[in-house]
């Protein structure tokens, strides 16, 4: 089938100015979002080059707008069952095609096709974990960092507090700058995910004694906010594959498995008990986690309150009941 979907895609040559327009196209698409969301894109047009026989995303990019609406969804439903063929998770698969759907938009915005996909997406049960180390678990990492109050642990706690106390993601954190803070306001500008302009997060206390800590051990030079301390690059903006491996370390040292991702799904989950004990709408915590479909946070309410136990421990407990009544 494969062979079949690269002739599909095998159009007649266009003229100079469209094809042009198509390479621009691709080359804006893969350019203009923030830097983890281009080399996912990227990632996902090179897994179609190599299921069309291409040898970069931006070629399997250009053969895509330049093919009519019937050959692309062929083809997007063969890369589709050969991608669930391999073991892919619908949700991997989706995402993919969402890439190619993407793209598609852009071009036809930009007159460079008129094509589109209309098939659906794939059904997908939730099997994220979204409960992540726990309260108690970064509880005692705070605790940790705090004690020994070196330049590193004071970078690392506030690392940590912002990943938590704000619900903010490893790339967020790593962007900020230190021309972002404002302590006597207690506020900090942070560019989102999927954001254009930089946004306003108010500052909790204690989140205000970890940057006040650490900016005084770092100094109050511009530049980024969180540098590392590697002698071949000191001062340098610090990675976000750096903070994944501070999390993790900190994880390690207190006997839990965590990542930066999983702070933050702490954090969310603690703003969702907090939101039932206090009787408040979950729009208060999307507020909170800025999550921009709110079912997503049905996740996390799930995973906390495990629905589906409570309900087969009491038919189960039921049935036992009666059965030993007889």
């Amino acid at each position: 089938m494969r062979d079949a979907s690269q002739k599909l895609l095998c159009v007649d040559t266009e003229s100079t100015e469209q094809a042009s327009r198509q390479e621009q196209v691709v080359t804006l698409f893969l350019s203009s979002h923030s830097s983890a969301t281009d080399r996912a894109y990227c990632s996902d047009l090179s897994a179609l080059a190599a299921f069309l026989g291409e040898t970069s995303a931006e070629n399997a990019g250009i053969r895509v707008l330049g093919a009519t609406s019937p050959e692309v969804n062929l083809v997007i439903a063969t890369w589709q069952r050969q991608l669930l063929s391999r073991g892919l998770s619908p949700v991997t698969v989706n995402r993919r095609i969402a890439a190619v759907r993407s793209l598609l938009a852009l071009g036809r915005a930009l007159g460079a096709t008129s094509s589109e996909i209309h098939l659906g997406d794939l059904r997908a049960c939730p099997t994220r974990d979204t409960r992540g180390p726990g309260a108690e678990a970064i509880a005692q990492m705070v605790a940790l960092l705090e004690q020994e109050g070196t330049p590193k642990s004071l970078r690392d706690l506030c690392i940590l507090r912002l990943l938590y106390d704000l619900g903010l993601r490893r790339a967020e954190v790593v962007s900020i700058d230190v021309a972002d803070i404002d302590l006597g306001r207690r506020e900090i500008w942070v560019k989102g995910k999927g954001r254009s302009a930089k946004e306003r997060f108010s500052l909790p206390k204690p989140t205000v004694w970890a940057l006040a800590g650490w900016l005084e051990a770092r100094g109050d030079a511009s530049g980024p906010l969180f540098t590392n301390f590697d002698r071949a690059r000191k001062g340098g903006r610090l990675s976000t594959s750096s903070v994944y491996r501070i999390i993790r370390t900190l994880g390690e040292r207190i006997g839990v498995q965590a990542r930066p991702h999983g702070i933050r799904h702490t954090a969310v989950t603690e703003a969702i008990k907090l939101a039932a004990h206090e009787g408040l709408n979950l729009s208060i915590v999307q507020a909170f986690s800025r999550h921009v479909n709110p079912r997503t946070l049905f996740l996390y309410r799930d995973a906390e309150g495990d629905p589906q136990a409570s309900v087969s421990s009491a038919i189960a407990s039921k049935l036992t009941t009666s059965s030993r009544d007889e």
